[in-house]
């Protein structure tokens, strides 16, 4: 079907006098090649995150043992959601059925489960430390929010 449309815009493009190489690349995004690469995995952006938190929170020197235990969790959890999905990423394409994928989403479930426990329990003294200042930033930063209502980093919701 972009066949059909292409040409025809290739034509009135070339007569309302776009160039040749402006054609060429309009021509190419409209058809990707069959054998695209496979996409690469997301950079880490952990430790900036971490940083943003931190920051943003103004973690105190008294606060500081906390806040790392919480950081800590945080790149645990991150390191163990992107091997889950590297494995995911390595088994795509191979034969597969119902019970599989189901037995799939119940791990990555449980995990994330996990990590959410792991997350709740150096997350908490840490917001009880935290001045009413402190609060009204954490409880922005750490709401769900984005499409479906959460954001997903490191494993917890931030």
């Amino acid at each position: 079907m972009r066949k059909f449309l292409v040409i025809p815009a290739t034509a009135l493009a070339l007569m309302l006098g776009a160039s040749p190489a402006l054609v060429a690349s309009a021509q190419t995004q409209a058809n990707p090649p069959a054998t695209a690469a496979p996409a690469k995995p997301r950079a880490d952006r952990i430790e900036g995150r971490l940083a943003f938190l931190k920051a943003e929170l103004k973690i105190t020197e008294a606060q500081t043992a906390q806040w790392n235990a919480v950081a800590d969790v945080m790149r645990a959890n991150n390191h163990e959601r992107r091997a889950m999905m590297e494995q995911a990423r390595a088994q795509r394409g191979q034969p597969t059925n119902a019970l599989a994928r189901l037995e799939a989403r119940e791990r990555f479930i449980a995990a994330r489960m996990e990590g959410d426990r792991k997350f709740l329990a150096v997350f908490r003294p840490l917001y009880q430390s935290l001045s009413a200042e402190q609060k009204a930033t954490a409880d922005e930063l750490f709401a769900g929010r984005g499409k479906h209502g959460h954001r997903h980093e490191g494993g917890n919701r931030i």
